[in-house]
């Protein structure tokens, strides 16, 4: 397998979103809406004092189940240790109340965003079902549940430029940077079996792969995969209008942008259910999966710790889906359209500010 470099790149998901969200021009400038990244939260510690408004935006938790392996591939991922090849295998979890300790730790931002801030965000019913679960936050009183939005004009499918006509159907599946929970393994053995009732199948790897999922992807057959690395934002819309569909494999996936960005460019997106992508695709049940996992502690710095898909199950749900594409894309930009505009989202984030604030007056509501 050929070497992908990493880019070091922090402009991850949530950057994003808050950059679409400030660029309609709607947010007062007084409003701090806060993602928990220690550089975000150092920023609103400072401002504890000033005038602003905090409003916290939350995805989920960390929820790392600790075993001896675990731990070691954590910090190297971290740059703690120097990072060594797994010899896969069981691991020992030495204690679950180790492993409550450090995810605790890990929240801690979480934990003091939801302290400090006037009302809390989450991106998803699932994203609170995570953060309710890991941090006991069910009695939270000043909350609303607002999905991620995208400008629709940017990412549209009419702006397919018929790239990559040599190979049908084309298969998208992005992010910013692979883990295991993302499962991109899955994604590549399930293009691999379904080459046999489309031999020209083909996955478009979209965002950087890190130590662990290399080691998974080892053993793969990769010729029918591409792996295009970190796409710039600027080129993001064309590379997504260019496939047929997508993939988002990912358990435990509170909101993510990604399966924004593919509805909007007219992307059906198949998903299991437990996760947060599954209310963003309006939980269509023909792209759905329910997988027999629960939401609980995960090894997610191993290669092959992750839950692996059913693939007959995941075949079974693709080939209509396929074999109608052209309907189901217009159901994808459809979706988007009535839900994850960013104009329409950031209405609803500034009735939210309004009802935390003490500004909502008679003729907003």
């Amino acid at each position: 397998m050929k070497e992908i470099k990493i880019n070091k790149d922090i402009y991850t998901g949530p950057k994003i979103f808050l950059k679409r969200l400030h660029q309609t021009n709607k947010i007062p400038k007084n409003i701090n809406i806060c993602n928990p990244d220690n550089f975000s939260i150092k920023q609103a510690r400072n401002k504890k004092d000033s005038d602003q408004v905090l409003i916290a935006r939350l995805d989920g938790t960390y929820f790392y189940k600790f075993t001896i392996k675990e731990m070691i591939g954590f910090l190297g991922s971290r740059g703690y240790l120097k990072y060594k090849k797994d010899n896969l295998g069981e691991s020992i979890e030495p204690s679950r109340r180790l492993t409550k300790a450090i995810n605790r730790a890990l929240n801690n931002n979480i934990k003091w965003l939801i302290s400090n801030s006037e009302g809390v965000i989450f991106q998803s019913q699932f994203s609170k079902n995570l953060v309710d679960k890991f941090l006991d936050t069910s009695n939270l009183q000043k909350f609303s549940i607002i999905n991620n939005g995208v400008n629709l004009d940017e990412y549209n499918p009419s702006l397919n430029d018929h790239r990559w006509k040599e190979y049908y159907p084309n298969l998208l599946i992005s992010a910013s940077s692979y883990r295991p929970q993302k499962r991109l393994n899955d994604a590549i053995k399930l293009v691999n079996s379904l080459s046999k009732i489309y031999p020209k199948i083909h996955l478009h790897v979209l965002g950087n792969v890190n130590k662990a999922v290399k080691e998974e992807l080892v053993s793969l057959d990769l010729s029918r995969s591409t792996f295009h690395g970190k796409i710039s934002l600027e080129d993001l819309p064309s590379f997504y209008s260019s496939c047929d569909l997508q993939l988002h494999l990912a358990l435990f996936d509170p909101c993510p942008n990604v399966v924004v960005e593919g509805l909007a460019s007219g992307l059906p997106v198949v998903t299991p259910r437990l996760s947060g992508a599954y209310e963003l695709i309006q939980y269509q049940k023909d792209w759905s999966i329910e997988e027999n996992s629960e939401i609980d502690y995960y090894e997610n710095h191993r290669p092959w710790a992750f839950p692996s898909i059913d693939l007959l199950s995941y075949e079974q749900k693709l080939i209509p889906l396929i074999e109608n594409i052209d309907q189901n894309k217009e159901i994808a930009r459809d979706i988007a359209e009535r839900n994850l505009n960013i104009d329409y989202i950031s209405s609803k984030y500034i009735y939210f500010i309004n009802q935390v604030t003490g500004n909502l007056d008679e003729e907003t509501t």
